[in-house]
């Protein structure tokens, strides 16, 4: 304020600047004020915090780990290069590790497993949740690898993992794990089949026909299956005390060999058939009151037939090469990179089946030209425009002997023909010829080695089944306890950041509340004395003259601290 005189008015008022600041002391002050409720709280705190981990976080993040070795009967298919192609059980269906934890398997194994009382062991657990919460889960063990499972499947260890809150205790689930992986064992086990290799010679039909070449095809084809067979098992199984009849496995496959053993030195008596009758060219007939004159007549009739088919073959092969080119000439070929479309992509398609018709019908006429020579007739194929037509003529009847000693293997006809005519110049039948004699003992053969053919394929299977389900099925476990805890925090841990979480903050928060009452309380007291002090220190004005030359429209306000008036007052 200015008076006439340009006198300057100077205001000072309170200020606070020595106001006291929180120290240790009050801290100190106030915990012990306040010790009672801080450890309440504390204990609390500490309470909460291992309830919260022993039975929330931990359960949630806890699994049980179970490193397992199977021992299940599976067939590795690997190409000329030992790189595996397929890895199947033996009924042919494909394999994999995951079959292990399918939802089929785990409900079968929740809801059909039984315990000692007959009642359901896991009824406590639900399959639902388990598979909806992906609780199982399967891998290989870190020490394998996907080409070691591949190479030996058998052998192949994994991992299982599981949550351990989908489980009551980890008693059930060690016991849940062991029947998960004994239902897969015993599911691999059912799908051994009892005959393991086919009856191909049960085709009576085949084994009746009047050309023998295709019945020994068939026996050795047969025989090659069984030989595989006993390689198999001997592979698998060489160390196994399974015994049959008081034979073990290797000397049971020792007479099996030694039965169909060759006598010329070959590895079996088939490959000995085989060239007797691509030497001799034997045939099938029945035995009429002159011994040859149906022969003959079948032997007609056969080569007949196999001129037909023939015929029939060329008209359709003939189709199918006109088709290809029609189809190959719906296809342009395309200037940019574009690829092919749709439709030429099934054009393609049809154009390699017609291929493959072709190919089969190709090999099917050669050997349809095989069996009519090796009957002893000659081919004779007219083609004139569209027409084909393939007709079986006999040879000129030349003498099987003239035949080989020329260094030609002579049809049948030709070995008919010289009984016949043997038996015209004899005019009797009572002595038979050399080569129908041979015939009839090969035929006898053939005869003789089906049923042996057909025992030692129910040896066999029998012993093939037996084998694989009876050994190497196992489980082996890495952990003699099945299962191992992994993951689990102690609720102790909880217990320690209960202590310290809640003390601290608990402390710095009745630390608070009480300072804020002390500071509350000494306000009350200034604010009263301060309305009874005789020279009140709220405001104060101070005068003094002030040469405008010196100090020109100067206005200053000192606002003086509370405290301060408080302890001039006292001093007076």
């Amino acid at each position: 304020m200015q008076d006439s005189n340009n006198n300057q008015t100077i205001i000072i008022k309170n200020q606070e600047d020595d106001r006291r600041h929180f120290t240790w002391s009050d801290y100190v002050k106030q915990l012990n004020h306040f010790k009672y409720w801080i450890l309440g709280i504390t204990l609390l705190c500490v309470i909460a915090g291992y309830l919260f981990i022993a039975f929330f976080f931990s359960p949630r993040r806890e699994t049980y780990v179970a490193e397992v070795t199977l021992h299940m009967p599976l067939l590795v298919t690997k190409d000329d290069e030992g790189v595996t192609q397929s890895i199947t059980y033996l009924n042919g269906s494909a394999y994999s590790m995951y079959d292990i934890i399918t939802e089929s398997n785990i409900k079968k194994t929740i809801e059909e497993t039984l315990d000692e009382n007959g009642e359901r062991k896991y009824s406590s657990l639900n399959a639902k949740d388990i598979i909806e919460d992906n609780a199982i889960t399967i891998a290989l063990q870190p020490s394998q690898t996907d080409s070691t499972v591949v190479s030996d499947p058998a052998n192949c260890s994994y991992r299982l993992t599981l949550l351990a809150s989908s489980f009551p205790s980890i008693n059930i689930a060690r016991s849940f794990v062991n029947d998960l992986l004994q239902n897969t064992v015993k599911s691999a086990i059912s799908l051994v089949p009892s005959n393991h290799i086919s009856n191909i010679i049960s085709n009576v039909e085949c084994l009746t026909s009047t050309n023998l070449n295709n019945e020994v095809d068939t026996l050795v084809e047969q025989y090659n299956l069984i030989a595989d067979c006993y390689d198999d098992l001997l592979s698998n199984f060489q160390g196994s005390k399974y015994i049959l009849d008081g034979k073990d496995l290797t000397t049971i496959y020792n007479e099996f060999v030694n039965t169909f053993q060759s006598e010329s030195g070959y590895e079996s008596i088939f490959e000995d058939l085989e060239l007797q009758l691509d030497s001799n060219a034997y045939f099938r007939y029945e035995n009429t009151e002159d011994g040859i004159g149906k022969a003959i007549n079948q032997c007609n009739t056969l080569a007949n037939q196999y001129a037909n088919k023939l015929t029939s073959d060329y008209r359709m092969l003939q189709f199918y090469q006109d088709r290809r080119d029609s189809l190959s000439g719906l296809i342009k070929p395309s200037s940019d990179e574009t690829g092919i479309s749709s439709t030429e992509e099934s054009l393609l398609e049809m154009i390699l089946e017609c291929n493959q018709k072709i190919l089969d019908l190709q090999l099917e006429m050669n050997d349809l030209r095989t069996s009519i020579k090796a009957l002893g007739f000659n081919i004779v194929e007219n083609t004139q425009g569209d027409n084909y037509i393939a007709t079986a003529e006999p040879y000129e009847l030349t003498s099987a002997s003239e035949l080989i000693e020329a260094g030609q293997t002579p049809g049948t006809l030709q070995y008919l023909n010289d009984e016949l005519s043997y038996l015209r110049q004899e005019g009797t039948i009572t002595e038979k010829p050399s080569w129908g004699d041979e015939c009839q003992e090969f035929i006898t053969k053939v005869n003789d080695y089906i049923p042996a053919l057909s025992s030692a394929l129910a040896t066999a299977n029998t012993i093939y089944h037996n084998l694989y389900q009876n050994n190497l099925n196992s489980i082996v476990y890495n952990n003699s306890s099945i299962l191992v805890s992994n993951g689990r925090i102690s609720g102790a841990w909880g217990a320690v950041l209960g202590l310290i979480g809640g003390f601290i903050i608990s402390s710095l928060i009745f630390a608070g509340v009480g300072y804020s009452k002390d500071r509350k309380k000494e306000e009350a007291v200034l604010s009263t004395e301060n309305k009874t002090s005789d020279q009140p220190l709220e405001v104060k004005e101070i005068q003094q003259n002030i040469s405008s030359t010196d100090a020109n429209n100067l206005s200053v306000s000192i606002e003086d601290h509370q405290e301060k008036g408080f302890e001039d007052e006292l001093s007076k």
